[in-house]
C-alpha cells in the first residue's frame, strides 16, 4: 500500500499518451515523438520500481547470495548512465560521466547495477530541473568506487539517515524503496555508501564495494 500511488502515476502517464496515440490526437510528429518518449520513460520506471521491489524482498535472506562474475565494469556504468538519458532530457539536465579505465573485475554485474540505476534515478528526479549530474567511477582488481552527484536542494543532516529506510522521503516524492535497496545490496558486499554535500548546493553519494576474488 505505500507504494501503490507511485505504481498509479506512471500507468495513468502510460495509458494516456497511448490513447492519444490511439486516438490520433498527437498532431505532428513531435507531439507523437513525445508521447512515446513518456511512454518509454514511464514503463522504465514502471520496470525499476517492480525491481525495486522484488529486491527488496529477496536482499537480507539468508539464502540470498551474491554472484560474483568477470564483468567489464565501464561498460557497464556507461551502459547504465545511457538508459537515463532520455529522462535526464525530460528533466531538463546534462548527464555528465567520468570513467576511469580499469580492468575486467569480479563482481555482482546485476546488483551493482540496481545500486547505480537507483542513484542515478535518484538525482535525475530530484536534483533539480536545468542542472547537471555527474557519474563517476574508478576500480582495479580489490575495489570499485563511483559517485554520483546532482544539484539539487542536497539532503538535511536530520535525514540523512532515515532516508536509508523502506518507504520514507527526503524532502521530494517517490517510492521510497530506491535508497533502502542501495543500502542493502552495499551491505552485502560489506561496502560502504556516504553522503557528501555538493558546493554551493547538491549532493553526492559515494559508493565503495570491494571486489570479490573469482570462483
Amino acid at each position: 500500500s505505500s507504494i501503490s500511488h507511485e505504481l498509479r502515476t506512471p500507468l495513468a502517464n502510460i495509458q494516456l499518451f497511448a490513447e492519444t496515440l490511439l486516438l490520433e490526437r498527437a498532431g505532428g510528429e513531435a507531439a507523437q515523438r513525445g508521447a512515446l518518449d513518456t511512454i518509454v520513460r514511464e514503463t522504465r520506471h514502471l520496470g525499476q520500481m517492480v525491481e525495486n521491489v522484488l529486491a527488496l524482498s529477496r536482499v537480507g535472506r539468508p539464502a540470498h547470495r551474491l554472484s560474483p562474475r568477470p564483468e567489464d565494469v565501464d561498460r557497464l556504468v556507461r551502459e547504465v548512465a545511457a538508459l537515463f538519458e532520455p529522462l535526464a532530457r525530460a528533466h531538463r539536465i546534462v548527464l555528465e560521466t567520468t570513467i576511469t579505465p580499469g580492468p575486467m573485475a569480479t563482481l555482482d554485474g546485476d546488483a551493482v547495477r540496481r545500486i547505480l540505476i537507483n542513484l542515478l534515478d535518484n538525482a535525475i528526479r530530484h536534483g533539480g530541473s536545468g542542472g547537471t549530474v555527474h557519474v563517476s567511477s574508478r576500480h582495479d582488481t580489490t575495489v570499485l568506487e563511483f559517485a554520483v552527484a546532482d544539484q539539487g536542494p542536497g539532503i538535511p543532516p536530520q535525514d540523512r539517515e532515515r532516508i536509508w529506510e523502506p518507504f520514507e522521503r527526503g524532502e521530494g516524492s517517490g517510492s521510497g524503496i530506491g535508497l533502502a535497496v542501495v543500502r542493502q545490496l552495499v551491505l552485502l558486499h560489506h561496502g560502504s555508501v556516504q553522503i557528501e554535500e555538493v558546493a554551493p548546493h547538491g549532493a553526492c553519494f559515494r559508493v565503495t564495494l570491494p571486489l570479490m576474488a573469482g570462483e
